[in-house]
């Protein structure tokens, strides 16, 4: 019997029409376990919420009474538009009354418990549109049980940005999950959170329910994974920046998690490991037209194309570090990436010369919240045997494609494309699956376009798609 583990994210879950909506697709898909996101917003309000707890701010009382109404009132309509039992309201107005206990027990915590009281904060999003998906799909006639992540989704205790301990996982998922599928019942359950081992909530970090549904899908071994969202599919080129974005019927783990890490938000890129160890598919597709074709993720593809897609990631910095020391002597790049790791920083791009390194370093923060800000203790280690220089402003374009270091042509393509555009940083030759260039955020869409043109509307190393798969039978 197959088994099919379905996400929804935030806008599939906004309100009482798409509630409904997305658990006719769940039932039409015969998906057996759900997982969902927040309701669209709800978790920019807990950020909020932390934001203020952070602040100090004397007006603390007057914001926060402001955000905890507006939750309340948002996810009470749902539970009204959704015609709702007296039992569902009560559980949403308890879920957000824990909230505030749990907001008063962050206004109070000492430092070092701070992100534990944040990530348990994050959690009640995912807690309360379960609740309601639970009900809407009891109300088409769906045999369903709410289980909580926070069972069997087993991390560390790296707050805000936890990670997953697959073993647990897989375990505890038997446990908490197989008898209730057994019994042919659907399983609704919350993206994003999860628990140590001391039960503590926890969060995956921001976009961490894609993760969440692969974990699952790979805990049970299911046949497939159905991320739903608000657009049919992978496109060659965010179509919000390109009328002449190309539709994608299919590509490779390889290629999606390229995509993924370059800045595409259409699919999380930790959600394709699972799919690659659990060797099943994900779709990707809309809830709001589910008919669509979408796009199939597989371990391989029937085209595999030299370019397939074009992708950007902003707010990105350019550390440079420079010193006439590094001429022909050893450890200088062992001192610097050294001092980076204790400071848990990650690089992108490495560049070098005989007397200087170049470094991208992502500017999102990849937790829940904020933005990543270098610290200026590590800044002074690093200054203590070169020169520290720090741009931003700056965005990652990304060609991805395939055995794109054989393709002929591609850089000479690429380049004279270019010649208008001051390029910071070039990166070609460490992976056959993508060309990066660092460019001036101003100067980004425009030197995305001009790309899409050249090598997708051009068709410069393009093999003719076969039709994916039928979606639904």
């Amino acid at each position: 019997m197959s088994l099919i583990v379905a996400k929804f994210g935030g806008t599939s879950v906004k309100d009482a029409q798409a509630i409904l909506r997305s658990a006719n697709v769940a039932i039409s898909t015969k998906a057996n376990v759900i997982a969902v996101s927040a309701t669209a917003g709800t978790t920019n309000l807990f950020a909020n919420l932390i934001a203020i707890a952070d602040s100090g701010s004397a007006s603390v009382s007057e914001s926060v009474q402001k955000i905890f109404t507006q939750l309340r009132d948002n996810h009470l309509q749902i539970a009204s538009d959704l015609l709702a039992t007296g039992e569902v309201s009560g559980k949403i107005i308890s879920l957000i009354d824990d909230a505030r206990s749990t907001f008063l027990n962050l206004l109070m915590a000492e430092e070092k418990y701070k992100k534990a009281y944040q990530d348990e904060l994050y959690s009640y999003g995912e807690r309360i549109s379960s609740v309601l998906m639970t009900h809407a799909m009891k109300s088409l006639g769906i045999d369903t049980v709410k289980v909580d992540a926070t069972n069997f989704i087993k991390t560390d205790s790296h707050f805000l940005n936890a990670s997953a301990q697959i073993d647990k996982i897989k375990k505890m998922s038997e446990f908490f999950l197989r008898a209730h599928l057994n019994e042919g019942k659907t399983i609704v359950t919350q993206g994003f959170i999860g628990s140590n081992e001391v039960g503590q909530t926890t969060t995956l970090g921001r976009g961490g329910s894609d993760y969440s549904a692969a974990l699952i899908a790979e805990a049970l071994q299911a046949n497939a994974l159905y991320i739903w969202t608000d657009v049919n599919g992978i496109y060659t080129v965010d179509p919000r920046i390109n009328k002449n974005a190309r539709h994608i019927n299919e590509l490779t783990y390889q290629e999606a998690a390229e995509l993924a890490s370059f800045g595409a938000k259409v699919l999380h890129p930790s959600c394709l490991l699972p799919a690659m160890r659990g060797d099943f598919p994900i779709f990707v597709g809309s809830s709001l037209d589910h008919e669509q074709p979408g796009t199939w993720v597989k371990g391989q593809s029937a085209a595999t194309p030299a370019i397939r897609a074009l992708a950007k990631r902003s707010n990105q910095k350019l550390m440079t570090l420079s010193s006439v020391k590094m001429i022909g002597t050893h450890g200088f790049l062992a001192n610097i990436f050294t001092t980076l790791a204790k400071y848990k920083v990650n690089v992108d791009l490495v560049t070098t010369s005989e007397c200087s390194v170049a470094l991208t370093l992502d500017g999102n923060n990849n937790g829940c919240g904020g933005e990543f800000m270098f610290d200026q203790q590590m800044i002074d280690e690093l200054s203590q045997f070169c020169h520290v220089e720090i741009e931003d402003n700056l965005t990652l374009v990304a060609l991805i494609g395939n055995n794109m270091h054989t393709a002929a042509g591609l850089g000479t393509v690429a380049f004279s494309s270019l010649g208008e555009f001051n390029i910071r940083c070039v990166s070609h030759g460490a992976s056959s699956h993508n060309l990066c260039f660092l460019v001036a955020s101003q100067n980004a869409d425009d030197i995305l376009n001009r790309l899409h043109q050249r090598f997708i509307e051009n068709n410069f190393g393009q093999i003719q798609q076969e039709p994916a798969h039928e979606v639904f039978s």
